[in-house]
């Protein structure tokens, strides 16, 4: 542990801050009473172990020694290592953040000093994010796929991404209003949706998942995408982040307030080049070397 201008961290200090076994103890029994019956913390309580009465001396035995007090946690059960005996579990932000939530409820219980809270909740934020990564980093992740807003992408861009899901392996979908012819790969496909407004855009919002990349130059549909923390990019090589898509759709909206007044003031989008064809296999391939690691 840090030291700090208190003395807290040297030695036995933080230990007898703490209140040593007896304090202890009772921290532990408020954070597990808390856990237990506050409908908040119910995903994280729902992680430990039946024995309720062992994780609790558990817990206060480690705390005894990682505060620089006896090393109780080893005489009774060994050697033990935080992130790894948690890296089983499904720990991401939230339930660190619920761990972390429940812990300062408890330690506000306590005869602490003000000092000593904080620093308390500082220090133990440590191993809690350390968990967080030891679990994030052993969850297996989805692979990435590609979705296809397909009824207006250029043929050309439709071979691009052939090409490249046919070299990696990464699953392409094409959702369209009509049927599609795609290459005989088993990680092509295509999927024809009923006709009507938005339903193509709805289906790839509902089928697309986090990391995924959109292939749309409907700003709507790349503002849902990017929503859902999925990547959008147009026909053109143009991505859509959160950063511009704000922008995007400001400047759609006052073109659509335009055009029903009468004034066409875009002038029309300006026909397909070479250019944007090029600019959209880099923005691909930088996608692809970025976020698909290719199976086997």
């Amino acid at each position: 542990m840090k030291k700090n201008e208190h003395g807290f961290g040297n030695k036995d200090a933080s230990f007898q801050a703490a209140g040593s076994v007896a304090g202890l103890e009772r921290l532990v029994d408020s954070f597990y009473d808390r856990m237990e019956n506050d409908e908040r913390f119910a995903p994280i309580f729902a992680m430990h172990p039946d024995n309720n009465a062992m994780t609790r001396d558990k817990l206060a035995r480690f705390l005894s020694g990682w505060l620089g007090g006896p090393k109780r946690f080893q005489e009774k059960y060994g050697a033990i290592g935080i992130p790894r005996v948690h890296g089983h579990l499904p720990i991401s932000e939230t339930e660190r953040d619920q761990w972390l939530t429940c812990m300062t409820e408890a330690v506000a219980e306590q005869p602490y000093t003000p000092e000593f809270k904080r620093y308390l909740m500082e220090q133990l934020a440590v191993p809690a994010e350390a968990v967080r990564r030891r679990c994030e980093a052993a969850t297996p992740k989805p692979a990435v796929q590609l979705w296809v807003d397909a009824d207006a992408c250029p043929v050309v861009i439709k071979e691009i991404l052939f090409r490249a899901a046919t070299r990696t392996g990464i699953a392409l979908t094409l959702v369209a209003n009509q049927p599609l012819a795609t290459p005989p790969a088993r990680n092509i496909t295509s999927v024809q949706v009923p006709s009507g407004f938005d339903i193509a855009d709805d289906e790839i919002v509902k089928r697309c998942n986090p990391g995924d990349l959109v292939i749309t130059s409907d700003i709507p549909l790349a503002a849902e995408v990017i929503e859902k923390d999925g990547h959008a990019l147009s026909p053109r090589g143009e991505l859509f982040t959160k950063e511009n898509i704000r922008g995007r759709l400001n400047m759609r909206d006052f073109l659509d307030t335009m055009r029903a007044s009468g004034v066409d003031a875009s002038g029309g989008p300006a026909p397909f080049s070479q250019r944007d064809k090029q600019l959209f296999a880099n923005q691909l391939d930088q996608f692809l070397t970025r976020h698909y690691k290719k199976e086997g």
